[in-house]
């Protein structure tokens, strides 16, 4: 926490049910009177709330300004199949919710890490989402596959319109051990990821499929063409979760399509988990927000 602090607001936890379908989704906010700001964090993958309560303290933002966090359906507190979607749309609904909820029509920015990431674009790509900027962290926009592309894609597409598109793709539990772990190179954090009482689900077929899915909004020129709002991406250079190599040709593509220049940033050394990092590559990811996240 921002030791200058005068007063450190807390997370209030409320539930919704979300307008797709009646599922139940956890948010939390941390709500200050007469906030200068109002920032959405959205986490990744099998994520929760309280891995990311003390962020905000630890940013420019942690005084003046409305957080909002939630957990996707099928993750954390919220209802739901695990690590299971058919479409990165009701995802980016569900969001739109708990915006509409906690923000009632007032400009918000949105920070992200990994799969947030990808719901964050897909949301403000299509419209479903309406933020004033975006900072994205080691965001989902390619994945690293054990299988050439197309193989996973059809294997993705074959599963998803079988009985079996609720069963699970597979894939490493990469909390088992904190030893040659691809996510932080912080023992203390990785520990407190372990140790809680949410616990990691590999992704069912049908959400790599919608994740294929989603990936193809991202490059589609129409929707790409119509965002002008800032978008800041940063990454580690050890990133072994999702694939690094598609930022800088994506954002040369926004750029050329849409008139606008993203930002970006690789933190030599650093893993996956950027926010849940060693300190000397979180403190550059915080450094990164204060700087780039546009309110």
């Amino acid at each position: 926490m921002n030791p200058d602090s005068k007063i450190i607001p807390s997370w209030s936890v409320s539930h919704l049910k979300s307008p797709v379908d009646g599922v139940e989704i956890r948010y939390a906010v941390r709500e200050i009177e007469q906030p200068a700001h109002r920032i959405l964090f959205l986490n990744g993958r099998s994520e929760w709330i309280e891995k990311y309560q003390d962020l905000p303290g630890d940013t420019r933002f942690g005084e003046d300004s409305f957080w909002v966090m939630m957990d996707h359906r099928g993750q954390g507190g919220s209802d739901g199949l695990k690590a299971h979607v058919t479409t990165y749309e009701t995802f980016a609904k569900d969001v739109a919710a708990v915006v509409n909820a906690t923000f009632e029509g007032q400009p918000y920015s949105i920070l992200a890490h990994s799969m947030g990431g990808l719901i964050s674009l897909y949301g403000t790509l299509t419209g479903v989402l309406t933020p004033q900027s975006l900072a994205l962290c080691s965001p989902l926009m390619g994945m690293l596959m054990p299988m050439p592309k197309f193989a996973a894609k059809a294997l993705a597409l074959v599963f998803t319109y079988s009985p079996f598109s609720t069963r699970s793709a597979g894939g490493i539990e990469r909390r088992k051990h904190f030893k040659d772990n691809p996510l932080t190179q912080s023992k203390r954090r990785f520990r407190s990821m372990t140790e809680c009482v949410y616990q990691s689900s590999p992704p069912t077929f049908a959400w790599v499929h919608a994740t294929f899915g989603a990936f193809r909004v991202l490059n589609n020129a129409k929707y790409l063409s119509g965002m002008k709002i800032p978008v800041a991406i940063i990454v580690g250079e050890k990133e072994a979760v999702v694939d690094r190599t598609v930022y800088e040709s994506w954002l040369r593509k926004w750029a050329k399509l849409s008139g606008r220049k993203g930002v970006f940033m690789l933190v030599a050394g650093a893993q996956h988990e950027l926010l849940n990092e060693a300190d000397k590559y979180r403190n550059q990811a915080i450094e990164f927000i204060n700087k780039n996240l546009r309110v």
